[in-house]
């Protein structure tokens, strides 16, 4: 009892904000003005295994014997709804670049990246503009903060300490910091006036929050599965650990309603938990597929900064994690490289450590060496004009449920060679509106078919018609399936249902 006495007093606690005066600018949460009442964010406090105990038998007790949370209160906005997003990451705000330029010799992360944070962030902003409150809290590996972006209110709680300061915990981090962000939620105040109505969880790390919050507010919680860490398929590079099976069970079984973000998460789901399939809805990923009006001249300076001499640009654009294939990519490059000598390689993504972990490897590499450029995250309108210059992009994932960098370069026109991983293949028709390469089983284990990305991608290279004829049917597909729209749609309504 005496480890549980420490969570137990939740109830005690002050409650999580949700009414913040709205402020101009977007200082550090320690200099906040805030309403009376209202506490100040504190820096964590350093964990220790005792404490991860605790919070180990606390999330058990959520349980108790049943098959959801405490019972659920009704909506309070009819047509609008109040809801708070929990997610692991959200993107970078405007001036991110500009920070770390200020300190450009720091590699470690100022903000997560990825595909979820790029789902949260665009489901958010579609939502306001629908009429609904929306406020987001997520992770942030080095800043508290509150700003409004976009007409979203979003808290960056920084879960960060000497233990936690890589862009990818380790497992025995990750309890470390989902009860780390749990007390940060916790240390903000929340009128009841104002409580949500749904509560929206975005990844198995972030629900222990999620699930607290909902103790209190007694609100809907929902949670959208974006990965399955305990899927077979998923490359962790050994035998998952217990404790992510259990993270993602519990956010599985014991949320309200779960979203699948392809058929494959939502298959995998059953298989893995055994849920009823009418628990869980499939809502693909979606995109606004509105493109900007580019610079010609920025074009040309894109062009002419990496293929001076009219050569051809293959490009990549996410992390550069194991599960994205980059180890195949690499090779099939290489291979496409030996056909093709005037071919450029450019690869946008990545922290600073995984780069340079590429390109030590990459060091006494002959073929390859001279023909890569690095580029790390870069913001929204580069990758916008790096896929204008682009020949085709290639996404040879080992793992991927729906990703958004495929979306993205579809919308945007630009011939994909993907593999079948996860969810590609309910998003790419092979020769239709891309060109798909099955991954390889060695030893039951996938691989990336570095021959046949390689293959596709000299066929794109080597015939202009066939680039433009999957290029304009890609554009279409996403318009007719994938439209940002359509997935709000159907969010809304299971938040209404």
């Amino acid at each position: 009892m005496g480890l549980l006495k420490p969570w137990l007093r939740w109830k005690r606690f002050p409650r999580l904000l949700w009414a913040i005066s709205a402020q101009p600018s977007r200082p550090h949460l320690s200099s906040l003005t805030w309403a009376p009442a209202l506490s100040v964010l504190r820096r964590p406090k350093a964990q220790n295994p005792s404490e991860v105990s605790s919070y180990l038998i606390f999330t058990s007790a959520f349980e108790g014997g049943n098959d959801r949370l405490s019972a659920e209160r009704p909506l309070s906005g009819g047509p609008t709804v109040n809801v708070a997003l929990i997610s692991s990451s959200y993107p970078p705000p405007p001036d991110a670049l500009l920070r770390r330029a200020r300190d450009p010799d720091d590699s470690s992360p100022l903000y997560l990246q990825g595909g979820i944070a790029t789902h949260v962030a665009q489901l958010a902003e579609a939502l306001t503009e629908r009429g609904h409150s929306v406020k987001v809290f997520a992770w942030s590996p080095r800043f508290d903060e509150v700003s409004h972006e976009n007409g979203v209110l979003v808290c960056r709680l920084s879960i960060q300490n000497r233990v936690t300061d890589s862009a990818y915990p380790t497992t025995e981090e990750i309890p470390i910091i989902e009860k780390r962000f749990l007390d940060r939620i916790r240390e903000l105040i929340l009128a009841p006036v104002d409580y949500p109505d749904v509560i929206h969880c975005h990844h198995s790390f972030a629900f222990p929050a999620a699930a607290g919050l909902r103790q209190v507010t007694k609100a809907r919680l929902l949670s959208t599965a974006h990965i399955l860490m305990c899927s077979p398929a998923f490359p962790y590079g050994g035998d998952v650990p217990l404790g992510t099976r259990e993270s993602e069970r519990r956010m599985c079984c014991l949320s309200d309603h779960v979203i699948a973000v392809s058929g494959w998460v939502r298959r995998s789901i059953i298989e893995q938990f055994d849920l009823s399939p009418s628990h869980i809805e499939v809502v693909h990923n979606g995109i606004g597929t509105d493109q900007p009006v580019l610079s010609h001249m920025t074009v040309a300076e894109w062009r002419s900064r990496f293929a001076a001499n009219g050569e051809n640009v293959v490009a990549y654009a996410g992390r550069l994690s194991a599960e994205k294939g980059i180890a195949g990519f690499m090779e099939a490059m290489r291979l496409v490289i030996r056909d093709v000598p005037s071919t450029r390689i450019v690869v946008a993504g990545g922290y600073a450590n995984e780069i340079q972990a590429i390109k030590t490897q990459l060091a006494n590499d002959a073929v390859l060496l001279d023909h890569v450029a690095f580029l790390g995250w870069i913001s929204p309108k580069e990758l916008y004009y790096l896929r204008a210059i682009a020949d085709a992009i290639v996404m040879p994932s080992l793992y991927d449920p729906f990703p958004y960098a495929a979306l993205e370069s579809m919308a945007a026109g630009v011939p994909l060679v993907c593999s079948d991983a996860g969810g590609l293949p309910e998003m790419i028709e092979h020769g239709v509106s891309g060109l798909v390469v099955p991954l390889r089983n060695i030893d039951g284990r996938s691989e990336v078919d570095s021959r046949g990305v390689a293959s596709s991608v000299l066929a794109l290279l080597k015939d202009q018609q066939l680039r433009r004829r999957l290029a304009e049917s890609a554009r279409k597909r996403v318009v007719q399936h994938f439209d940002i729209q359509t997935m709000v749609s159907k969010v809304s309504s299971i938040y209404q249902n």
